[in-house]
């Protein structure tokens, strides 16, 4: 089962308020209280390329232990600020943030498989919560480790991200990884089934893209390579010319806006709009709809080639993510689902999507 995975280095709560804060949210006394439950399903934060039954790696990050015994120490100096009951709630926290980290600290302690589509909310700004990332993933099949992987073991494999808490892992990084985790612990069998191939993107060319996007299509982490690997030879294929039209300029009510691709089908322009996956574009209705109902649209700088108007579909939009092909439409502020990628096998069933794009327009 060809995957791909990343690693989520989980801090505790950094602040005391973040404690009462998740403890009133979720009933947890420390971030980690989620992964320990029974059959637990959560929604972690992911990267946007996350696909289902990709492998989340749960890590307690090392700077845990400092954060510990800061809030330690402000506590003792400032605990008279809280409540009786939020003390209780505080110091209950940090004493089993104490005894998890002696048992979990600085490693991965546990392996969950990504169950659905990724989301986005305004969790963690709305409740100022100390992670930024608006993105989400539901994770099942959560497995704790009995012998956690300390990251001073793994450190010469996978170099994990100062920067942020999440840390992609491919190909042989991902395949060594799992080697030292299956040495020393009993995991399920899709971690055992479960390859991390890199994409062989020099061997992608107008021939044989299909062939290999359909393997490898939900690998493809950068809009930029779906773009370059696949959505570019598809849109050749569907368009009524082979010609592709990139970043046209949309002109609206005096203001400028950019869509990815504008195609010719069934004699009229259509725009055409790129996306690793639509559930992580939390506008994405709103920057659809600055590409409808155009005062003017330009097709190509270089050549100053400008679309007839009347022959540009005005209230609607192609869209185009690793997982299907959607229409949004403008009237009614609505995204539909045309055609699942996955069922694209073959050549020649793209002019049968045709016709179901056609029919689709009003």
């Amino acid at each position: 089962m060809n995957i791909q995975s990343y690693i989520a280095n989980i801090s505790v709560s950094k602040s005391l308020e973040e404690i009462i804060t998740l403890f009133e949210n979720t009933g947890d006394i420390t971030a980690l209280d989620s992964l320990f439950v029974k059959n637990a399903f959560v929604e972690w934060t992911a990267p946007k390329w996350i696909k289902n039954d990709d492998i989340v790696f749960f890590m307690f990050s090392v700077t845990s232990k400092q954060t510990i015994r800061h809030l330690l120490k402000e506590f003792s100096k400032n605990n008279e600020k809280f409540s009786l009951n939020e003390q209780n709630i505080i110091n209950q926290s940090l004493d089993k943030s104490e005894k998890m980290y002696k048992k979990y600290g600085g490693s991965i302690f546990a392996i969950g498989r990504v169950k659905g589509q990724i989301l986005s909310n305004n969790y963690s700004t709305e409740n100022k919560m100390h992670w930024k990332s608006q993105i989400y993933a539901p994770i099942s099949d959560i497995h704790i480790l009995e012998n956690p992987i300390l990251y001073s073991d793994f450190k010469s494999i996978v170099e994990v991200s100062k920067q942020s808490s999440i840390t992609g892992i491919f190909g042989e990084e991902f395949s060594q990884l799992k080697e030292m985790i299956i040495s020393k612990n009993d995991v399920p069998n899709f971690i055992k089934r479960s390859k991390s191939s890199l994409i062989p993107l020099s061997k992608i060319d107008s021939t044989n893209w299909l062939l290999y996007a359909y393997e490898y299509r939900r690998n493809f982490f950068l809009e930029t390579q779906f773009r370059s690997y696949y959505t570019n030879y598809f849109l050749k294929e569907l368009s009524d010319i082979r010609t592709i039209y990139k970043e046209c300029s949309c002109i609206k009510n005096g203001h400028r806006t950019f869509v990815d691709n504008v195609i010719l089908v069934n004699g009229f322009y259509l725009a055409v709009e790129i996306k690793l996956t639509i559930n992580a574009e939390k506008n994405l209705i709103s920057q659809c709809g600055q590409y409808c109902n155009l005062d003017k649209m330009i097709l190509d700088f270089k050549i100053n080639k400008e679309c007839n108007i009347n022959k540009l579909i005005p209230n609607q939009v192609l869209i185009i993510d690793t997982d299907a092909i959607y229409f949004y439409f403008d009237d009614i502020k609505s995204i539909k689902k045309l055609f699942d990628l996955d069922k694209l096998q073959k050549i020649n069933q793209i002019n049968d999507l045709k016709t179901i794009i056609v029919q689709n327009i009003i």
